[in-house]
């Protein structure tokens, strides 16, 4: 089992590099140069390691395993491999799902048996002598076991069924890693805008999308305020489980926000009709609880009483008590079948266009050779549609082809709608996936593991405050050496610290300052620690310390403000 007992510094051994194809490697000068730069912007409040910089400054040795760390992690901001054969295999069961619906006629139905062909199909990639079953489903609980213990306990708290911190299992083989090419990152598979949304952080240095427990509690939040939001917290067990169903499309796919949309356009568009009963107002009533209390929805409610009129917050909360409303018909439910109809129509549609417009849009680096071999039809039937008189081609351009053969008009359509693939893919994937680990006990094998680290709060250096108004013939340089003069036992080199200047003072550059002008900065006074530094400073192996923090995407940076270390105990 890999729990983190072994990374004791007890325990440490020395580490093999491993060998790597040649390419160019960072310097001793290149790293210190590259950690100043990017440490610029996040100094604030940073580490002193000891006031004797040379006594702690990494040795080569330590140094070139940082380099390699970089490198590495540079290497890592492009999709992962995993991740690509995660999103291929997602992609490829489409194909394999649809394509006798396509060869019967160009459309393709989204109801319960294809979704069980679908869930079929996820049982069969992960069967147990598959590549699948052992280097995703298990190497990817392995990964998860140190931390289980702790995603259990933060699903239990936001009332979430324990079963659906698997689905970091189906996102990414939990790998911290992890970078799918629409640039979700970390286990739970999560895009930029939506970590902002719930308070992750995303700096270049620090991520907390590839933190395991931050990233797990933002899935727990997340699927708690869908769920709710699809009528979750009934007393009806089979609503409940729509309304989680609901929740991991939302996750997983933007076509049930889409779905959502669509919904509120019909209520907007839809004739009222009104019940034989009206609601009066009570104490504590808004127009959200009332439309939850009569199975109807908020625009209806305001459409049945004002109209088409505008009623702003502010008046909602002013309801009287004993007004009486009128009551609209039920709101259109958002269900899975409803869901299903409505991405079956988006599909048939695009694939529709498609059939009709047969073109290629020429990108960067086609060629007409290349698009005859990918449709398998001949350079002079291009040319010929075209009315093409030489084989030079722009890109954006749009070429007519001549109407396929089935095999490749369906390989085509697949290409097509592959966009769908998440919201066709998910629950039914999951649910694949999470049925085969029961039936194999692997959730039984893989309990709560010991939490084997602590979190420790590093101390924090004191910030000194540094004014100067510019005198004629100043440049930063030499306001720089006043500083240093000033202050002799700073630890900063000129190239950072012109960089904190520039920030600081919102300079367009370092040239960028006159006579007069009064220029502040607030800096640490000791060079601000790294990830390596606190390896050397508790004699911990750098790889098994980065292991534990994740967050950290850079060994050799500026530790980030407020950063919050796990070390072992």
């Amino acid at each position: 089992m890999n729990t983190f007992e072994s990374i004791s510094p007890k325990k440490d051994a020395p580490q093999k590099r491993r060998p790597e194809k040649p390419q160019k490697k960072f310097t001793r000068r290149d790293i210190l140069k590259v950690g100043a730069i990017l440490a610029a912007g996040v100094l604030a409040k940073q580490i002193p390691i000891s006031d004797n910089k040379k006594d702690n400054f990494p040795t080569d040795e330590e140094l070139a395993h940082l380099d390699e760390k970089l490198e590495k992690i540079i290497r890592e901001n492009e999709p992962t491999e995993r991740q690509q054969n995660i999103e291929r295999s997602d992609i490829d069961s489409i194909g394999k799902t649809f394509t006798e619906q396509l060869e019967a006629g160009d459309t393709i139905t989204l109801d319960k048996d294809t979704r069980s062909a679908i869930y079929t199909h996820w049982r069969y990639e992960y069967r147990t002598d598959s590549i699948n079953y052992k280097d995703g489903l298990v190497a990817g609980l392995e990964r998860m076991q140190p931390w289980i213990a702790e995603i259990k306990k933060i699903f239990a708290e936001h009332g979430v069924p324990q079963k659906y911190i698997y689905l970091a299992i189906a996102e990414s083989h939990f790998d911290m890693k992890a970078t799918s090419h629409k640039a979700a990152v970390g286990p739970y598979q999560i895009i930029e805008d939506t970590a902002h949304d719930y308070d992750l952080r995303t700096e270049e240095t620090y991520d907390e999308r590839r933190d395991p427990i931050k990233s797990a509690e933002l899935c727990a939040k997340y699927l708690k305020k869908k769920f709710e939001k699809f009528g979750g917290n009934t007393d009806d067990d089979s609503e409940n489980e729509e309304a989680w169903r609901l929740a991991l499309l939302a996750y997983n796919g933007g076509f049930v926000n889409k779905y959502d949309k669509y919904i509120i356009e019909q209520d907007n568009k839809a004739e009222i009709t009104f019940r034989d009963d009206e609601h009066v107002v009570q104490k504590g009533d808004s127009l959200y609880t009332i439309a939850q209390a009569h199975n109807t929805s908020v625009i209806l409610l305001r459409r049945a009483n004002w109209g088409e009129q505008t009623l702003s917050d502010k008046a909602v909360r002013k309801l009287k008590v004993g007004k009486s409303l009128k009551l609209p018909q039920k709101r259109t439910k958002i269900t899975i079948d409803g869901f299903d109809t409505w991405l079956e129509s988006e599909i048939n549609q695009k694939i529709q266009n498609e059939v009709t417009e047969n073109v290629h849009v020429t990108k960067s680096g086609d060629t007409l050779s290349d698009i005859a071999n990918k449709y398998n039809i001949s350079i002079e039937d291009i040319k010929n549609n075209n009315n093409l008189t030489s084989t030079d081609i722009k890109i954006g351009q749009k070429l007519k082809l001549p109407p396929l053969d089935q095999s490749h008009r369906i390989k085509k359509i697949l290409e097509s709608i592959s966009f769908f693939h998440e919201n066709i893919n998910y629950p039914d994937k999951f649910f694949a996936i999470h049925d085969v680990m029961q039936q194999n006990t692997l959730d039984k094998q893989f309990i709560n593991a010991k939490k084997y680290y602590k979190e420790i709060e590093p101390p924090r250096t004191n910030i000194t405050h540094f004014a100067y108004t510019v005198q004629s013939g100043d440049n930063l340089t030499k306001v720089i050496q006043r500083l240093k003069k000033q202050h002799p036992q700073c630890a900063q080199s000129t190239a950072l610290l012109k960089s904190m200047f520039v920030r600081s003072n919102k300079l367009k550059n370092e040239h960028a300052i006159r006579s007069g002008q009064n220029l502040v900065l607030d800096f640490p006074l000791q060079r601000p620690a790294t990830l390596g530094d606190i390896a050397k400073k508790y004699s911990i192996n750098i790889t098994k310390l980065h292991d534990l923090n994740p967050a950290i995407t850079k060994t050799n940076v500026a530790l980030s403000k407020n950063a919050t270390l796990r070390i072992p105990k």
